[in-house]
């Protein structure tokens, strides 16, 4: 089996391991590394979207730390080391996420979690016709204005559910840019001097 085909199975086994009912706290969800935002906190409520969001952290965690990323490429470390540094991190986890990573360590295959989880996160916005927007910022985002902005996206996608997916550049002086589809809106501030003062 390709891993483009593993990659599949196991996102498809966990979207369909899961009751697939709407949440019952928020229709759409703020996620950011830093902060979670709008979900409930009961463990009898782990939604598709709740999954989405740990998958996301996980591929964060792993994507955007150039340590961690040495560390789960280099087979010279053993997955149970991996599996543990994941834990560590991230003790919160629900059963479901935590049961995938034991799979995915038994199989030595937890370097697949960033295209696990983006593709978890496809079958999520197609089955619940949600928009996914990724939204590239400098800094945290204050809860109030991902809440205004949730909002202004529910309008322009005339009323779809939404999941912001956050990015931090340090690049970027201030604003935002805004990807959805293959559209790209650029509000950011000073990028080019930006560019210019770090490449000087």
């Amino acid at each position: 089996m390709s891993l483009v085909s593993q990659v599949v199975t196991y996102a498809k086994s966990l979207f369909h391991d899961i009751n697939l009912h709407p949440s019952t706290n928020s229709s759409s969800l703020l996620f950011s590394v830093f902060s979670i935002t709008e979900i409930s906190e009961s463990a009898d409520s782990v939604t598709p979207e709740i999954l989405a969001i740990e998958l996301e952290i996980l591929s964060a965690g792993i994507t955007n730390s150039p340590k961690i990323q040495k560390i789960f490429k280099n087979p010279l470390y053993s997955e149970n080391l991996k599996l543990q540094i994941l834990l560590s991190l991230f003790p919160g986890l629900s059963i479901r996420i935590k049961a995938l990573l034991l799979i995915l360590t038994e199989r030595k295959h937890l370097y697949l979690l960033p295209q696990i989880s983006s593709e978890f996160l496809f079958f999520l916005s197609r089955t619940k016709k949600q928009s996914v927007f990724n939204l590239t910022i400098c800094t945290f985002l204050p809860e109030q204005f991902g809440k205004q902005l949730l909002n202004q996206l529910r309008l322009f996608t005339k009323g779809k559910d939404c999941f912001l997916k956050i990015f931090y550049n340090p690049r970027i002086l201030g604003g935002v840019i805004i990807d959805y589809d293959s559209l790209s809106l650029d509000l950011s501030i000073f990028k080019e001097f930006s560019y210019f003062f770090t490449n000087f």
